[in-house]
């Protein structure tokens, strides 16, 4: 299975801080008329700020429905505390009732228009609803935020045209002062995404040189040595970024996928918890928690770490990948193939889904479809030697005589 680096500290739906509980002060105000003697006299009736304070539980813990049922009496309490519909669009988010999450995300960017976060989230609805022209404006409305730059890069992934952000990253560079980090920071990104870790390696430093308080940086750049098989030097760098900003959740989580990869599970697992204290909505760091459980044989809980990474983030990928592939090793063929055709589902282009579709057509002596799949890794990207091999191995032994030897 895989395990995925977090480059950037992301605020977005995909990996969403739980809401504050609102306070007495910073609440808005409501136009709900204050009760009657008659209803102040039921004991224990809920009120919004109950209402919330459960339902932010509840999101938590992954119980979006109760959630949802929680909030949407809540804003009917008090339709203007912005806090309750904020935390209101994010569970409609992970239900996948994105019409009911755009309405919503476009209600509170009425409240607060500059909101990079809300901006943010809105285009990933927009994703979601395939409008992707509006998804991309939304995004860039939601810059210079960090979380932004990583769900622009995944737009322009998924549509095939990270060479394109490149491109237009560069002449932001090209036209940005000289001393500027924020620009380098962004094009090293891009360059990660493409795989191009020594000019990414290279953009992260100058934006070190430029900035050593970027904390950001050390994280991104600690997943470029990571990605080189570096993973002391990764370490360190996460290390320098927890020393700048102890809240920095992917910094934990990402020196936790460093010491999978050298074999560490248990160190990993205590990592990641780490992370999961800061951030209890880190949809990527229940996937990579269970992936180190798997490491240490325990699949169950793999399994169950996975589904409950999807109810942070449907829409993510790499959790269907190391779900699909879990399935897969234990027997259960149809819920693997079904893991794997509903990832594709939601990201076509995805060349690790298709190669692990592939995998599993070739083990299953359907050659036709894993050839297909294949081809289909092969197109998506084109470094993907794995896929080449896999391919070679198909086509031989379609070609191979019957009876042969």
């Amino acid at each position: 299975m895989i395990a995925l680096i977090a480059f950037i500290l992301a605020a977005s739906i995909t990996s969403a801080t739980p809401a504050p509980v609102a306070s007495a002060a910073a609440a808005s105000p409501s136009p709900t008329p204050a009760p009657t003697a008659t209803a102040s006299a039921s004991p224990g009736a809920p009120t919004a700020a109950s209402l919330y304070a459960q339902a932010q539980l509840d999101a938590a813990s992954g119980r979006n429905s109760a959630a949802l049922d929680e909030l949407q009496q809540a804003t009917a309490m008090d339709p203007n505390d912005m806090d309750i519909v904020r935390l209101l669009g994010d569970v409609q988010y992970r239900l996948e009732h994105y019409t009911d999450a755009e309405a919503t995300y476009k209600n509170v960017i009425a409240h607060e228009p500059n909101d990079r976060e809300l901006h943010n989230k809105l285009g990933g609805v927009y994703v979601a609803e395939g409008r992707l022209d509006e998804a991309a404006t939304q995004f860039r409305l939601s810059l210079p935020s960090q979380e932004g730059t990583i769900d622009l890069v995944q737009l322009y992934t998924d549509e095939g045209r990270l060479p394109e952000l490149e491109a237009e990253d560069q002449l932001d560079l090209d036209r940005a002062p000289a001393d500027d980090p924020v620009s380098r920071f962004e094009l090293a990104y891009v360059l990660y995404a493409e795989k191009k870790y020594t000019e990414s390696i290279e953009m992260y430093e100058q934006a070190l040189d430029l900035k050593p308080s970027f904390w950001e940086a050390r994280n991104g750049l600690g997943s470029d040595y990571g990605a080189v098989g570096r993973y002391q030097d990764a370490i360190t760098q996460y290390k320098m970024g927890l020393e700048l900003n102890p809240a920095c959740y992917e910094c934990w989580m990402n020196w936790g996928v460093e010491l999978i990869a050298i074999d560490d599970d248990n160190g990993a697992i205590e990592k990641i918890q780490k992370s999961i204290q800061i951030n209890p909505q880190f949809a990527i760091a229940y996937m990579n928690l269970g992936d180190a459980y798997d490491g240490l044989g325990d699949f169950q809980r793999a399994i169950e770490l996975f589904q409950q990474a999807l109810t942070y983030d449907p829409r993510a990928p790499e959790v269907f990948f190391n779900l699909g592939w879990e399935y897969y090793e234990h027997g259960m063929y149809s819920l693997a193939e079904a893991a794997y055709i509903k990832g594709l589902a939601i990201h076509p282009r995805d060349a690790q889904l298709h190669l692990a579709l592939g995998y599993y057509y070739q083990n299953r002596q359907q050659y036709d479809q894993a050839i297909a799949e294949y081809k289909l890794a092969m197109e998506y990207d084109p470094t993907n030697d794995t896929a080449k091999q896999y391919l070679d191995q198909v086509e031989a032994l379609v070609k191979k005589p019957s009876g042969g030897r």
